[in-house]
């Protein structure tokens, strides 16, 4: 058992480095987008369309390799995903036309979803006693990743244009050497296990899963919208493209940390209220960021994504009480399938930014949060029936 182990900090803490390089590599396409607009005369909905490639192909296929991982427990994959992951996002510069744009951004994203899965069960596993510990510090780490991006590509990208990004695959070669010398393939692996009978599974249970998984793709969509669009709609404003870069950093990177602090307080307080409150202010903080003016705006900005990302680890932490026994189905569900639903209504949102203006369209976005505040005020409820149910199984 993991709790008989001892917590191996240097190797999470490596993971987690990892997991910040790979995740800085997914960030570096919201920044350029739009140089690559006017590069290669990209409309609004086609940036989204590049946006949703990205996002999808390193969200959505993270279930089907978290399966895989879990009945082989091959590490290679995390070894090559930092690797691959730079390669194609730092030849985005050499694509020669929209098609082969989309090709090297699937790519890049295919590297990053086989990594996330296979690390994640590394540092549960490496963890011993301290699993939620590890598991912050090692999420975390990829949300600063991709939060403190913009600050690193934008200045090379204005300085010698996206030519000059394969300076960056040295980050993801070393990441992947230093995987390949010190996280050794796993004894535990080649194990089947069990899997989930969803047909035995009780409705309260399927419904109050069904709650956190909405919450989970509203928030992923609302975060990747705003974080993706954002630069576009500073630039638009007539800033620089490094300051529209910075304002994502500012949205994502405080945020970031709002993830973490929401990880302690949940262990403190009610999990449902602490879903709640957090999510119910999201919007005004949002809403503010855009009909003031001035440095309060990027204010309200901050403290609204910090409110966005509070409440993130508590939706797989919530999951994973419902289902003990299959803790990477439920955490895959929660994360790489949300994000990747998240990513896909990217290309929809891009054509109604085009249609509408992509100021509505940002604000529109900042109304659907409450949505996922009335799921999760019918979490509070849903919990207390499924806890009564899982004692008595």
């Amino acid at each position: 058992m993991s709790s008989a182990k001892p917590f191996q900090k240097n190797k999470i803490f490596l993971l987690s480095g990892s997991h910040t390089v790979i995740d800085a590599f997914t960030g570096f396409l919201p920044p350029l987008l739009p140089l690559l607009m006017v590069d290669m005369k990209i409309s609004i909905a086609g940036a989204g369309v590049l946006a949703t490639i990205l996002s999808t192909c390193n969200s959505l296929p993270q279930p089907i390799l978290g399966v895989i991982n879990d009945t082989f427990g091959k590490r290679f994959f995390v070894y090559l995903g930092p690797l691959i992951s730079a390669v194609f996002i730092c030849l985005i510069g050499y694509a020669n036309s929209y098609s082969a744009l989309i090709i090297m951004l699937a790519l890049c994203g295919t590297g990053s979803a086989v990594f996330h899965p296979s690390a994640a069960a590394l540092v549960n596993r490496l963890a011993g006693p301290r699993p939620s510990l590890a598991m912050s510090i090692f999420v975390t780490a990829g949300n600063f990743g991709h939060a403190v991006s913009p600050l690193l590509v934008v200045p090379v990208a204005n300085a010698v244009g996206l030519e000059g990004l394969p300076v960056f695959v040295f980050a993801g070669a070393l990441a992947s050497f230093l995987l390949f010398r010190h996280i050794p393939e796993s004894p535990g692996g080649g194990v089947v296990r069990e899997r989930i009978r969803w047909r035995e599974v009780s409705w309260q249970r399927m419904r109050t899963l069904g709650l956190l998984q909405f919450i989970a793709i509203v928030r992923a969509f609302v975060i990747t919208g705003i974080g993706t669009f954002l630069p576009i709609y500073m630039h638009h404003k007539g800033v620089s493209l490094f300051f529209a870069g910075a304002t994502a950093t500012l949205f994502q990177g405080l945020g970031s940390l709002g993830g973490l602090l929401g990880g302690h307080l949940s262990d403190v307080f009610s999990r449902p209220r602490m879903m709640q409150i957090p999510l119910l202010l999201v919007a005004p903080f949002l809403l503010a960021f855009f009909f003031f003016d001035g440095w309060i705006r990027f204010v309200c900005l901050s403290l609204g994504g910090v409110a966005l990302y509070l409440s993130l680890p508590l939706n797989v932490v919530m999951a994973i009480e419902l289902f003990p026994r299959h803790a990477g189905t439920v955490s895959a569900l929660m994360i790489g399938f949300a994000w990747g639903i998240g990513g896909l209504l990217l290309a929809p949102f891009g054509l109604a930014a085009e249609r509408f203006g992509l100021e509505a369209v940002m604000i529109g976005l900042s109304l659907l949060i409450l949505t996922a505040v009335a799921a999760a005020f019918l979490l509070t409820d849903n919990i207390g029936k499924t806890k009564k149910e899982l004692v008595r199984a």
